[in-house]
């Protein structure tokens, strides 16, 4: 009984630490894993870019909220594809398997957006001659030149990196966006670099503060958050499992009691006989986590939402604190904000295009439609009937929806089952939207189903 009651010492000891450490997260969140970066123009250089892509990259993996938030944006982005029209040459560059896994591909689609997320920096190295593409690592830009009258204008890029041969390379090249100047200065301290001219590197910045030709991360203010909500977690583990130790508890008005009690449990103990205890001196405590909430941490999830533009249920979506299905979520702030995303990836896409001669393209991202098929449905059959919308583009809407072939040319002709006419003529028309009062699809010429059978009306 000793050993118990001093088990039961440690382990209240233990409840308290847990309980005081929860109390207090909130006023040590600001203190975890946060170091001032300064996001003025003047301040924000390589050296903070690279200091706050360290961590999030890792969280990027490691951290599943923030994991999370990047793959929602990367489904809202390009779950439904991008079509990009381009003349047959452009075509072969396009498909060709290097550039498909550097850029075009849904790989390097996905890691675009993580970049994005992580780094807040794009750098991509086009070769003029080839067409091939690279996508660079942010750690391997070492420095930079930007123009002297618009600091936020990068004209030069260098870039460090080891080769195959396991050699250190250090080349300097060309920004696409500089036109003009096309040479480093002569004045220019180069550090024994040259200037590459077989290759022009596309950069793109996000969050650029003023003055800055270099991006910020969007996940930079949703880090501190993250890890906040991760520490909660754990200690709501810790704490559920130090409540699973503990079997119930001895109530008695003071020590000579208790111990009278203690006395009791362990002859229960010794002879089998438990229902000897009277009742009330000991009682078995509610089940294994009863006591402990975790949705009480749900607010530090929802500012890693926010950080991000994703909703906070899809991003639990799943897990504690979630509460609609994924369906229900795409509101129309989130859809606003990911239509934003997509025309950057257009940019991005067109200032590849241009760098690789492609003059004439088009690059288009399907519509993103938050509504259910059966209400776009209703909606293209209703402008069908209007007269809006021919019957040809009501049949390519919903092929199109429904990522169907068209093998057929033409349209499909009207039978017992979709009677309809043609809205410029005379004839009674038909509306072909079943709703209370109307019959629909099903033509007002044709009888009920025992009429049709008895007349082998559906028999042709």
């Amino acid at each position: 009984m000793e050993g118990l009651i001093k088990d039961n010492i440690v382990l209240k000891s233990e409840l308290e630490t847990v309980q005081e450490s929860l109390s207090d997260l909130t006023l040590r969140i600001d203190e975890i894993g946060w170091t001032s970066l300064g996001v003025t123009g003047d301040e924000w250089d390589l050296d903070c870019v690279n200091r706050a892509s360290k961590p999030l990259n890792e969280m990027s993996e490691s951290n599943v909220l923030i994991k999370r938030a990047i793959q929602l944006r990367t489904a809202y982005v390009y779950g439904d594809g991008v079509k990009i029209q381009v003349n047959s040459r452009i075509r072969k560059i396009i498909d060709s398997q290097v550039n498909r896994d550097s850029f075009f591909g849904p790989q390097a689609q996905m890691r675009r957006i993580r970049a994005r997320a992580a780094t807040g920096n794009l750098f991509y190295l086009v070769n003029t001659t080839t067409n091939q593409i690279i996508h660079v690592p942010v750690a391997q830009i070492t420095e930079i030149m930007q123009d002297t009258m618009d600091t936020s204008r990068l004209l030069f890029v260098k870039r460090e990196w080891a080769s195959s041969a396991n050699r250190q390379e250090s080349r300097w090249f060309r920004v696409s966006s500089n036109t003009d100047q096309r040479r480093l200065p002569a004045s220019f301290d180069s550090k024994g670099a040259t200037l590459d001219k077989n290759w022009v590197c596309v950069h793109r910045a996000y969050n650029a503060p003023e003055g800055s030709p270099l991006g910020v991360p969007d996940a930079l203010s949703a880090m501190r958050w993250a890890e906040g909500y991760s520490e909660y977690l754990d200690n709501q583990a810790k704490l559920v499992r130090a409540y699973s130790r503990i079997a119930g508890k001895v109530t008695r008005k003071n020590n000579t009691t208790s111990h009278e009690v203690a006395a009791q449990v362990r002859s229960a103990q010794e002879t089998g006989s438990v229902g000897n205890i009277a009742v009330g001196d000991f009682s078995v405590l509610p089940a294994t986590g009863s006591q402990v909430d975790f949705n009480t941490g749900r607010p530090m999830a929802s500012l890693v939402a926010a950080g991000l533009g994703v909703g906070v249920d899809a991003l639990l979506s799943g897990t504690v604190g979630a509460t609609k299905s994924v369906s229900d979520l795409l509101d129309l702030a989130t859809s606003s904000l990911m239509k934003l995303l997509q025309q950057d990836e257009v940019e991005v896409t067109k200032m590849i295009l241009d760098v690789i001669g492609s003059k004439n393209f088009e690059v288009d991202f399907p519509t993103m439609d938050t509504d259910p098929m059966y209400r776009r449905v209703q909606s293209a059959a209703q402008g069908t009937a209007q007269g809006a919308l021919y019957r040809s583009e009501f049949r390519d809407l919903l092929l199109d929806w429904m990522n169907l072939p068209n093998p057929k040319d033409g349209l499909p002709e009207a039978d017992g089952f979709n009677a309809w006419s043609d809205p410029k003529s005379n004839e009674e028309k038909s509306d072909p939207i079943a709703r209370q009062g109307n019959s629909g699809v099903v033509g007002a010429g044709v009888g009920s189903n025992n009429d049709a059978r008895d007349s082998g009306e559906y028999d042709r």
